[in-house]
């Protein structure tokens, strides 16, 4: 029997969706087999691994509450677990910071074309009013010069 190697997005949703003894049972069957149960989901793919992975470290969590409460090492764990979350929490703030600093950018680019647009039509209008009153200008001269030889 030829076995087929997993695809690497199927491999992880299998990690993230399967019990290992589920993954263990499928693999003893065959690759194709384990591989033919986990197609259909991979389109949820991320979103679901993500999920996961969130509840999987709240639970993880709340259990060492419960195990360690009233124990001197509820310290331990407490300071690591803060510097998980304070991690996370720094990496969104960063994240929502050069999303907020992209968005600005984009607004100030935004804002300098449209005040180089608006600049650029204020010269073209001051640009014809200087030359239609340049022209009458011209044409009162020329209307002056010609009364002037027709008297003559």
């Amino acid at each position: 029997m030829h076995e087929l190697p997993l695809d690497p997005p199927c491999l992880v949703l299998v990690v993230c969706g399967l019990p290992l003894a589920e993954v263990l049972a499928l693999r003893a069957v065959s690759s194709s087999a384990l591989q033919w149960a986990m197609t259909g989901a991979i389109a949820h793919l991320g979103e679901v691994c993500k999920a996961h992975h969130r509840i999987r470290t709240r639970l993880w969590i709340q259990r060492l509450e419960e195990i360690n409460r009233n124990t001197a090492e509820e310290s331990v764990y407490d300071s690591k677990v803060r510097r998980l979350a304070d991690d996370a929490l720094r990496r969104r703030m960063e994240a929502e910071m050069a999303d907020a600093r992209q968005d600005m950018e984009n607004r100030i680019r935004d804002f300098h074309v449209e005040v180089d647009r608006r600049m650029e039509a204020q010269a073209v209008r001051v640009h014809a009013i200087v030359e239609e009153r340049v022209q009458q200008q011209l044409d009162t001269i020329l209307v002056a010069e010609m009364e002037k030889e027709s008297g003559l």
